[in-house]
C-alpha cells in the first residue's frame, strides 16, 4: 500500500489543578504567608520557596490559596509530549480500456493527520493490453518519507478466447492471449 510519510506534533500535557491537605496530599505551603514552602504532589516532593520547580520532566506550579487557608495553594504540573500521526493512504489505481469503457485515471490519496503527508495517487489504466501506470509517490511527513507508488496492475486480455482468431499480421500482441 503507497502511504505518505508520517507525521508528529508537539502538545502541553497539564494535570490539575488539585488540592488536598489529607492523604494523597496536593498543595504547596507558601513560606510567605507562614508555611514552609513544602510541595506536595500526593506525596511529599521538595521544597520550594516559589511553588515553582522541575523534576522528572514534569514542571510543577502552584494556583491560588484553597481552602480558606492562608498558606496552601493549589498546585499543577505540565510537560510537553509528542503526538504521533499516520501518513494518508494511497490512490486507488485507474481502469484500464475494455469492452465498452475507456481507461480512467487513479484517484488521489487521502489526507494524513497533522503534520503528516498525504498519500499518492493511484497509477491510471492504460489501454487495451497494457499494464497500468505506477502510482506516485505518497508525500512527505515531519517525520519521514512517503513509499513509492505500486506497480500498476497487470495487463488484461488482449484477446478473450483466442482458439477463435487467427492472426495474420506481424509485430507484438500486448497482454494475455
Amino acid at each position: 500500500m503507497v502511504k505518505a510519510g508520517a507525521g508528529y506534533y508537539t502538545s502541553t500535557l497539564t494535570e490539575g489543578p488539585f488540592w488536598s491537605l489529607n492523604p494523597p496530599r496536593y498543595y504547596w505551603n507558601e513560606p510567605a504567608k507562614g508555611g514552609d514552602g513544602s510541595y506536595y504532589w500526593g506525596t511529599y516532593l521538595a521544597n520550594s520557596t516559589t511553588g515553582v520547580f522541575s523534576m522528572g520532566g514534569w514542571d510543577y506550579n502552584h494556583g491560588p490559596l484553597y481552602g480558606g487557608y492562608n498558606w496552601a495553594h493549589t498546585v499543577l504540573r505540565s510537560k510537553p509530549q509528542t503526538n504521533y500521526t499516520t501518513g494518508g493512504a494511497g490512490g486507488a489505481g485507474g481502469r484500464g480500456r475494455g469492452y465498452n469503457q475507456t481507461p480512467l485515471n487513479g484517484s488521489p490519496g487521502s489526507a494524513g493527520g497533522t503534520n503528516a503527508g498525504t498519500g499518492g495517487t493511484g497509477g491510471a489504466g492504460r489501454e487495451w493490453g497494457l499494464a497500468g501506470y505506477t502510482g506516485s509517490t505518497g508525500a512527505a511527513g515531519n517525520n519521514g518519507a512517503g513509499s513509492a507508488g505500486a506497480t500498476g496492475g497487470a495487463a488484461g486480455a488482449a484477446i478473450l478466447n483466442s482458439g477463435f482468431v487467427d492472426l495474420t499480421n506481424t509485430g507484438t500482441l500486448a497482454g494475455a492471449h
